[in-house]
Protein backbone atom coordinates (compact mmCIF):
# COMPACT_ATOMS: atom_id res chain seq x y z
CA UNK A 1 0.00 0.00 0.00
CA UNK A 2 2.54 2.35 0.46
CA UNK A 3 3.73 2.03 -3.23
CA UNK A 4 0.08 2.86 -3.71
CA UNK A 5 0.22 6.06 -1.71
CA UNK A 6 3.71 7.05 -3.91
CA UNK A 7 2.38 6.27 -7.03
CA UNK A 8 -1.03 8.35 -6.29
CA UNK A 9 1.43 11.42 -5.06
CA UNK A 10 3.44 11.21 -8.36
CA UNK A 11 0.10 11.42 -10.14
CA UNK A 12 -1.10 14.56 -8.65
CA UNK A 13 2.37 16.26 -9.19
CA UNK A 14 2.24 15.64 -12.43
CA UNK A 15 -0.83 17.63 -13.37
CA UNK A 16 0.60 20.91 -16.14
CA UNK A 17 0.47 23.80 -13.58
CA UNK A 18 -1.41 26.65 -14.88
CA UNK A 19 -0.69 30.11 -13.71
CA UNK A 20 -3.60 31.75 -10.73
CA UNK A 21 -3.93 35.42 -11.91
CA UNK A 22 -5.01 37.16 -8.89
CA UNK A 23 -6.44 40.11 -11.56
CA UNK A 24 -9.43 37.61 -12.25
CA UNK A 25 -10.60 39.44 -9.30
CA UNK A 26 -10.25 43.08 -10.27
CA UNK A 27 -13.96 44.33 -11.23
CA UNK A 28 -14.65 44.54 -14.71
CA UNK A 29 -16.31 47.70 -16.97
CA UNK A 30 -19.92 48.36 -15.73
CA UNK A 31 -19.95 51.82 -17.23
CA UNK A 32 -23.10 53.03 -18.55
CA UNK A 33 -21.56 54.61 -21.53
CA UNK A 34 -18.22 52.10 -23.09
CA UNK A 35 -17.97 53.65 -26.46
CA UNK A 36 -16.31 50.89 -28.43
CA UNK A 37 -18.02 48.08 -27.12
CA UNK A 38 -21.65 49.36 -26.39
CA UNK A 39 -22.34 50.46 -29.71
CA UNK A 40 -22.25 48.83 -33.30
CA UNK A 41 -20.33 50.84 -35.53
CA UNK A 42 -22.35 52.30 -38.44
CA UNK A 43 -22.42 54.62 -41.47
CA UNK A 44 -23.82 57.64 -41.27
CA UNK A 45 -27.98 57.27 -41.76
CA UNK A 46 -29.64 59.94 -44.55
CA UNK A 47 -33.89 59.26 -44.10
CA UNK A 48 -35.51 61.62 -46.84
CA UNK A 49 -39.17 59.89 -46.69
CA UNK A 50 -41.37 57.97 -44.54
CA UNK A 51 -40.55 54.49 -46.54
CA UNK A 52 -36.52 54.93 -45.63
CA UNK A 53 -37.14 53.45 -42.56
CA UNK A 54 -38.10 50.49 -43.52
CA UNK A 55 -35.90 50.05 -46.33
CA UNK A 56 -32.91 50.70 -44.21
CA UNK A 57 -34.20 48.05 -42.31
CA UNK A 58 -35.17 49.88 -38.67
CA UNK A 59 -38.08 48.22 -36.39
CA UNK A 60 -41.18 49.69 -36.01
CA UNK A 61 -43.80 50.71 -37.70
CA UNK A 62 -43.97 54.44 -37.49
CA UNK A 63 -47.47 54.89 -35.22
CA UNK A 64 -47.18 56.15 -31.66
CA UNK A 65 -47.44 53.04 -30.11
CA UNK A 66 -44.46 51.38 -32.16
CA UNK A 67 -41.95 54.01 -33.57
CA UNK A 68 -39.41 52.89 -35.95
CA UNK A 69 -36.15 53.08 -33.59
CA UNK A 70 -32.52 53.57 -34.53
CA UNK A 71 -30.95 52.38 -31.68
CA UNK A 72 -27.59 51.73 -30.72
CA UNK A 73 -25.01 53.11 -33.17
CA UNK A 74 -21.86 54.72 -32.70
CA UNK A 75 -21.80 56.71 -36.28
CA UNK A 76 -19.07 59.22 -36.91
CA UNK A 77 -19.59 62.28 -40.05
CA UNK A 78 -17.93 64.82 -41.38
CA UNK A 79 -21.50 65.73 -42.57
CA UNK A 80 -24.36 64.78 -40.35
CA UNK A 81 -24.47 61.53 -37.92
CA UNK A 82 -28.16 60.90 -38.58
CA UNK A 83 -30.44 63.38 -40.74
CA UNK A 84 -34.20 62.85 -40.72
CA UNK A 85 -36.38 65.07 -42.97
CA UNK A 86 -39.77 65.35 -44.69
CA UNK A 87 -41.36 62.80 -42.03
CA UNK A 88 -44.72 63.25 -39.86
CA UNK A 89 -44.27 59.08 -38.57
CA UNK A 90 -42.98 58.46 -35.02
CA UNK A 91 -39.44 57.57 -34.74
CA UNK A 92 -37.03 57.14 -31.55
CA UNK A 93 -33.30 57.68 -31.96
CA UNK A 94 -32.10 56.19 -28.69
CA UNK A 95 -28.53 55.04 -27.17
CA UNK A 96 -26.34 55.70 -29.71
CA UNK A 97 -22.76 57.55 -29.46
CA UNK A 98 -22.75 60.60 -32.37
CA UNK A 99 -19.37 62.48 -32.26
CA UNK A 100 -19.69 65.23 -35.42
CA UNK A 101 -15.91 65.00 -35.94
CA UNK A 102 -15.15 68.96 -35.46
CA UNK A 103 -17.47 70.60 -38.10
CA UNK A 104 -20.51 68.06 -38.59
CA UNK A 105 -23.75 67.80 -37.01
CA UNK A 106 -24.33 64.95 -34.93
CA UNK A 107 -28.03 65.24 -35.24
CA UNK A 108 -29.79 67.24 -37.77
CA UNK A 109 -34.19 66.97 -37.90
CA UNK A 110 -35.59 69.20 -40.41
CA UNK A 111 -39.76 69.43 -41.20
CA UNK A 112 -39.93 66.35 -39.26
CA UNK A 113 -42.99 65.98 -36.56
CA UNK A 114 -43.00 63.23 -33.71
CA UNK A 115 -39.36 62.38 -33.61
CA UNK A 116 -37.45 61.76 -30.43
CA UNK A 117 -34.17 61.56 -29.11
CA UNK A 118 -32.78 60.28 -25.62
CA UNK A 119 -30.07 59.01 -23.56
CA UNK A 120 -27.43 59.21 -26.34
CA UNK A 121 -24.32 60.88 -26.42
CA UNK A 122 -23.73 64.13 -28.59
CA UNK A 123 -19.91 64.63 -28.70
CA UNK A 124 -18.57 67.75 -30.86
CA UNK A 125 -19.21 69.03 -34.59
CA UNK A 126 -20.64 72.43 -35.20
CA UNK A 127 -24.22 71.39 -33.77
CA UNK A 128 -24.80 68.53 -31.61
CA UNK A 129 -28.22 68.41 -32.11
CA UNK A 130 -30.12 70.80 -34.85
CA UNK A 131 -33.87 71.18 -35.33
CA UNK A 132 -35.31 73.29 -37.81
CA UNK A 133 -39.10 73.11 -38.69
CA UNK A 134 -39.87 70.63 -36.52
CA UNK A 135 -42.91 69.70 -34.49
CA UNK A 136 -43.68 67.69 -31.63
CA UNK A 137 -40.10 66.67 -31.22
CA UNK A 138 -38.35 65.84 -27.75
CA UNK A 139 -35.12 65.69 -26.47
CA UNK A 140 -34.45 63.48 -23.06
CA UNK A 141 -31.54 62.50 -20.97
CA UNK A 142 -28.57 63.56 -23.50
CA UNK A 143 -25.09 64.53 -22.70
CA UNK A 144 -24.72 67.53 -25.18
CA UNK A 145 -20.77 68.71 -25.06
CA UNK A 146 -18.00 70.18 -27.26
CA UNK A 147 -20.48 72.07 -30.36
CA UNK A 148 -18.30 74.67 -31.61
CA UNK A 149 -21.95 76.17 -32.04
CA UNK A 150 -25.01 75.34 -30.24
CA UNK A 151 -25.52 72.02 -28.04
CA UNK A 152 -28.64 72.03 -29.27
CA UNK A 153 -30.77 74.57 -31.71
CA UNK A 154 -34.21 74.55 -32.57
CA UNK A 155 -35.48 77.08 -35.45
CA UNK A 156 -38.74 77.79 -36.43
CA UNK A 157 -41.34 74.96 -35.80
CA UNK A 158 -42.84 74.60 -32.03
CA UNK A 159 -44.09 72.28 -29.62
CA UNK A 160 -40.42 71.00 -28.46
CA UNK A 161 -39.96 69.69 -25.16
CA UNK A 162 -35.91 69.67 -24.34
CA UNK A 163 -35.55 67.73 -20.94
CA UNK A 164 -33.22 66.04 -18.46
CA UNK A 165 -30.07 66.77 -20.84
CA UNK A 166 -27.07 67.51 -19.61
CA UNK A 167 -25.31 70.08 -21.80
CA UNK A 168 -21.81 71.64 -21.43
CA UNK A 169 -18.79 72.82 -22.92
CA UNK A 170 -20.41 73.36 -26.25
CA UNK A 171 -20.22 77.38 -27.02
CA UNK A 172 -23.86 77.70 -26.34
CA UNK A 173 -25.86 75.56 -24.51
CA UNK A 174 -29.32 75.47 -25.94
CA UNK A 175 -30.22 78.26 -28.82
CA UNK A 176 -33.86 78.60 -29.26
CA UNK A 177 -34.79 80.81 -32.66
CA UNK A 178 -38.45 81.04 -33.51
CA UNK A 179 -39.81 77.47 -32.18
CA UNK A 180 -42.62 78.73 -29.90
CA UNK A 181 -44.61 76.84 -27.84
CA UNK A 182 -41.85 74.97 -26.14
CA UNK A 183 -40.71 73.68 -23.02
CA UNK A 184 -36.70 73.76 -21.46
CA UNK A 185 -37.33 71.61 -18.28
CA UNK A 186 -34.31 69.93 -15.57
CA UNK A 187 -31.59 70.30 -17.55
CA UNK A 188 -28.16 70.64 -16.47
CA UNK A 189 -26.98 73.72 -18.81
CA UNK A 190 -23.19 74.98 -17.40
CA UNK A 191 -19.87 75.46 -18.26
CA UNK A 192 -20.19 75.96 -22.02
CA UNK A 193 -18.07 79.10 -23.53
CA UNK A 194 -20.54 81.75 -24.21
CA UNK A 195 -23.92 80.95 -23.12
CA UNK A 196 -25.96 78.48 -21.04
CA UNK A 197 -29.55 79.32 -23.00
CA UNK A 198 -30.50 81.91 -25.29
CA UNK A 199 -33.79 82.55 -26.57
CA UNK A 200 -33.79 84.64 -30.00
CA UNK A 201 -36.16 87.16 -31.05
CA UNK A 202 -39.54 86.64 -32.03
CA UNK A 203 -39.21 83.24 -30.33
CA UNK A 204 -42.23 83.42 -27.80
CA UNK A 205 -44.56 81.39 -25.40
CA UNK A 206 -41.69 79.25 -24.53
CA UNK A 207 -41.24 77.73 -20.64
CA UNK A 208 -37.85 77.56 -19.29
CA UNK A 209 -37.85 75.90 -15.70
CA UNK A 210 -36.56 74.33 -12.94
CA UNK A 211 -33.23 73.71 -14.91
CA UNK A 212 -29.63 74.16 -13.06
CA UNK A 213 -27.57 76.77 -15.09
CA UNK A 214 -24.17 77.79 -14.21
CA UNK A 215 -20.21 78.89 -15.00
CA UNK A 216 -21.36 79.74 -18.21
CA UNK A 217 -18.48 81.52 -19.48
CA UNK A 218 -16.91 81.92 -16.65
CA UNK A 219 -15.16 78.41 -15.95
CA UNK A 220 -13.19 79.14 -19.17
CA UNK A 221 -12.24 82.55 -18.73
CA UNK A 222 -12.08 86.12 -17.18
CA UNK A 223 -15.76 87.53 -18.65
CA UNK A 224 -18.16 87.65 -16.46
CA UNK A 225 -21.01 84.84 -16.43
CA UNK A 226 -23.88 84.72 -19.24
CA UNK A 227 -25.93 82.08 -17.83
CA UNK A 228 -28.80 83.39 -20.18
CA UNK A 229 -30.59 85.63 -22.90
CA UNK A 230 -33.88 86.19 -23.44
CA UNK A 231 -34.72 88.27 -26.44
CA UNK A 232 -37.85 87.13 -27.73
CA UNK A 233 -41.55 87.79 -25.99
CA UNK A 234 -44.05 86.38 -23.03
CA UNK A 235 -41.66 83.47 -22.41
CA UNK A 236 -41.82 81.90 -18.78
CA UNK A 237 -39.22 81.67 -16.38
CA UNK A 238 -38.83 79.74 -13.10
CA UNK A 239 -37.90 78.21 -10.50
CA UNK A 240 -34.82 77.75 -11.84
CA UNK A 241 -31.45 77.46 -10.43
CA UNK A 242 -27.99 80.20 -11.01
CA UNK A 243 -25.37 80.28 -10.82
CA UNK A 244 -24.73 83.92 -10.33
CA UNK A 245 -28.41 84.56 -8.41
CA UNK A 246 -27.60 86.50 -4.98
CA UNK A 247 -31.14 85.96 -2.78
CA UNK A 248 -33.33 87.63 -1.86
CA UNK A 249 -34.28 89.13 -5.08
CA UNK A 250 -35.26 88.46 -8.39
CA UNK A 251 -33.77 86.64 -10.92
CA UNK A 252 -33.58 89.62 -13.99
CA UNK A 253 -32.65 87.44 -17.23
CA UNK A 254 -30.46 89.47 -19.99
CA UNK A 255 -31.88 90.70 -23.38
CA UNK A 256 -34.83 92.90 -24.76
CA UNK A 257 -37.59 90.99 -23.12
CA UNK A 258 -37.12 92.08 -19.82
CA UNK A 259 -37.83 88.17 -18.60
CA UNK A 260 -37.45 87.52 -14.54
CA UNK A 261 -37.66 84.65 -13.29
CA UNK A 262 -39.94 84.61 -10.70
CA UNK A 263 -38.59 82.06 -7.92
CA UNK A 264 -35.09 81.53 -8.49
CA UNK A 265 -32.78 79.47 -6.56
CA UNK A 266 -28.98 79.89 -5.92
CA UNK A 267 -26.14 77.07 -7.94
CA UNK A 268 -23.49 76.53 -5.88
CA UNK A 269 -21.07 73.80 -5.95
CA UNK A 270 -18.01 73.72 -2.96
CA UNK A 271 -17.83 69.92 -3.11
CA UNK A 272 -15.20 68.68 -5.20
CA UNK A 273 -16.07 65.11 -7.39
CA UNK A 274 -15.90 61.89 -5.40
CA UNK A 275 -13.66 58.84 -7.04
CA UNK A 276 -13.44 55.80 -5.91
CA UNK A 277 -11.21 52.64 -7.08
CA UNK A 278 -11.46 48.90 -5.48
CA UNK A 279 -7.04 48.10 -4.13
CA UNK A 280 -5.29 46.08 -6.63
CA UNK A 281 -3.73 43.30 -5.99
CA UNK A 282 -0.84 42.08 -8.10
CA UNK A 283 -1.47 42.02 -12.09
CA UNK A 284 -0.10 39.14 -13.91
CA UNK A 285 1.32 40.28 -17.13
CA UNK A 286 -0.91 39.52 -20.63
CA UNK A 287 -4.29 39.06 -18.15
CA UNK A 288 -6.57 40.63 -20.70
CA UNK A 289 -8.97 40.99 -18.67
CA UNK A 290 -7.67 43.29 -15.93
CA UNK A 291 -8.38 46.65 -15.94
CA UNK A 292 -8.13 49.58 -13.11
CA UNK A 293 -11.35 51.38 -12.88
CA UNK A 294 -12.24 54.83 -11.14
CA UNK A 295 -15.95 55.62 -10.14
CA UNK A 296 -16.76 58.87 -10.41
CA UNK A 297 -19.77 60.61 -8.46
CA UNK A 298 -20.39 64.14 -9.63
CA UNK A 299 -23.86 66.15 -10.53
CA UNK A 300 -21.72 68.63 -12.85
CA UNK A 301 -18.70 66.72 -14.03
CA UNK A 302 -16.55 68.36 -16.71
CA UNK A 303 -13.38 66.68 -17.36
CA UNK A 304 -10.62 64.23 -16.44
CA UNK A 305 -6.90 63.43 -16.88
CA UNK A 306 -5.16 60.16 -16.31
CA UNK A 307 -1.26 59.92 -15.22
CA UNK A 308 0.86 56.73 -15.52
CA UNK A 309 4.33 57.44 -13.74
CA UNK A 310 3.91 61.34 -14.28
CA UNK A 311 2.99 61.20 -17.99
CA UNK A 312 -0.38 61.65 -19.22
CA UNK A 313 -2.29 58.86 -20.97
CA UNK A 314 -5.87 59.93 -21.13
CA UNK A 315 -8.22 62.90 -21.42
CA UNK A 316 -10.99 64.71 -21.78
CA UNK A 317 -14.57 65.81 -21.22
CA UNK A 318 -16.06 63.22 -18.47
CA UNK A 319 -19.54 61.87 -20.09
CA UNK A 320 -19.70 58.59 -18.19
CA UNK A 321 -19.27 57.79 -14.32
CA UNK A 322 -16.41 56.03 -14.58
CA UNK A 323 -12.66 56.10 -16.17
CA UNK A 324 -10.95 52.56 -17.39
CA UNK A 325 -7.20 51.78 -18.07
CA UNK A 326 -6.48 48.33 -19.54
CA UNK A 327 -3.24 46.77 -17.76
CA UNK A 328 -3.11 43.58 -19.17
CA UNK A 329 -0.46 44.95 -21.62
CA UNK A 330 1.77 46.80 -19.20
CA UNK A 331 5.63 45.52 -19.03
CA UNK A 332 6.54 44.00 -15.62
CA UNK A 333 7.02 46.63 -13.19
CA UNK A 334 4.95 48.69 -10.59
CA UNK A 335 3.27 51.88 -11.59
CA UNK A 336 1.83 54.98 -10.47
CA UNK A 337 -1.78 56.20 -11.53
CA UNK A 338 -3.04 59.46 -10.56
CA UNK A 339 -6.40 60.44 -12.24
CA UNK A 340 -7.18 64.30 -11.54
CA UNK A 341 -11.47 65.02 -12.11
CA UNK A 342 -12.78 68.81 -12.06
CA UNK A 343 -16.35 69.47 -12.33
CA UNK A 344 -18.43 72.26 -13.95
CA UNK A 345 -17.73 74.73 -11.19
CA UNK A 346 -13.85 74.23 -11.18
CA UNK A 347 -13.46 72.23 -8.10
CA UNK A 348 -10.63 69.30 -8.25
CA UNK A 349 -10.14 66.19 -7.27
CA UNK A 350 -6.96 63.51 -7.32
CA UNK A 351 -6.72 59.47 -6.47
CA UNK A 352 -3.48 57.80 -6.80
CA UNK A 353 -3.24 54.22 -7.10
CA UNK A 354 0.24 51.85 -7.02
CA UNK A 355 -0.61 48.81 -9.38
CA UNK A 356 2.02 46.20 -9.37
CA UNK A 357 2.62 43.40 -13.00
CA UNK A 358 4.10 39.93 -12.32
CA UNK A 359 5.31 37.39 -14.34
CA UNK A 360 3.54 34.51 -14.37
CA UNK A 361 5.99 32.51 -12.65
CA UNK A 362 5.27 34.31 -9.44
CA UNK A 363 1.70 32.79 -9.32
CA UNK A 364 3.17 29.48 -9.67
CA UNK A 365 3.68 28.50 -6.12
CA UNK A 366 -0.25 29.75 -5.47
CA UNK A 367 -1.30 26.46 -7.27
CA UNK A 368 1.77 24.25 -5.93
CA UNK A 369 0.71 24.76 -2.20
CA UNK A 370 -2.93 24.09 -2.96
CA UNK A 371 -1.60 21.03 -4.76
CA UNK A 372 0.27 19.93 -1.77
CA UNK A 373 -2.87 20.20 0.53
CA UNK A 374 -4.87 18.32 -2.00
CA UNK A 375 -2.22 15.50 -2.00
CA UNK A 376 -2.20 15.66 1.81
CA UNK A 377 -5.64 15.07 1.92
CA UNK A 378 -5.50 12.38 0.00
CA UNK A 379 -3.07 10.55 1.46
CA UNK A 380 -5.04 10.98 4.64
CA UNK A 381 -8.26 9.64 3.29
CA UNK A 382 -6.28 6.40 2.01
CA UNK A 383 -5.24 5.81 5.18
CA UNK A 384 -8.52 6.40 6.94
CA UNK A 385 -9.74 4.15 4.52
CA UNK A 386 -7.58 1.60 3.60
CA UNK A 387 -4.38 1.52 5.32
CA UNK A 388 -5.92 1.41 8.70
CA UNK A 389 -8.50 -0.77 8.52
CA UNK A 390 -6.67 -3.75 7.19
CA UNK A 391 -3.88 -3.14 9.47
CA UNK A 392 -6.42 -3.81 12.25
CA UNK A 393 -8.19 -6.69 10.74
Amino acid sequence: MKVLTIVLILVLFSIPLTPISKANFVEQPTTEYIHDNQYSVHLPIIITDEADFSLLGFPGTGTSSDPYVIEGFNISGAGSCISIAQTSVFFVIRDCYLNGMGYGTCVSLEDVEHGQIENCIIDGGTYGIFLSRCEGTRIENNIVFGANEQGIQAQLGGFINIVENMIFANERGIYVNGADNSSILNNRVYSNTRLGIEIAQHTEFNEIYQNSIGWNVGYLSFIEEINAEDNGENNTWYENRWSDYLPPDLYFIPGDANAIDSRPSRLSDSIEPVISAPVIEPVVQGNETAILKWTIVEEFPFSYELYQNGERVDHGYLTKNSVTRALGSLPIGEYNFTIWVSDGFGNVETLQQIVKIIPASDTSSILLAGIGISVILVVVVIWEKILRPRRSS
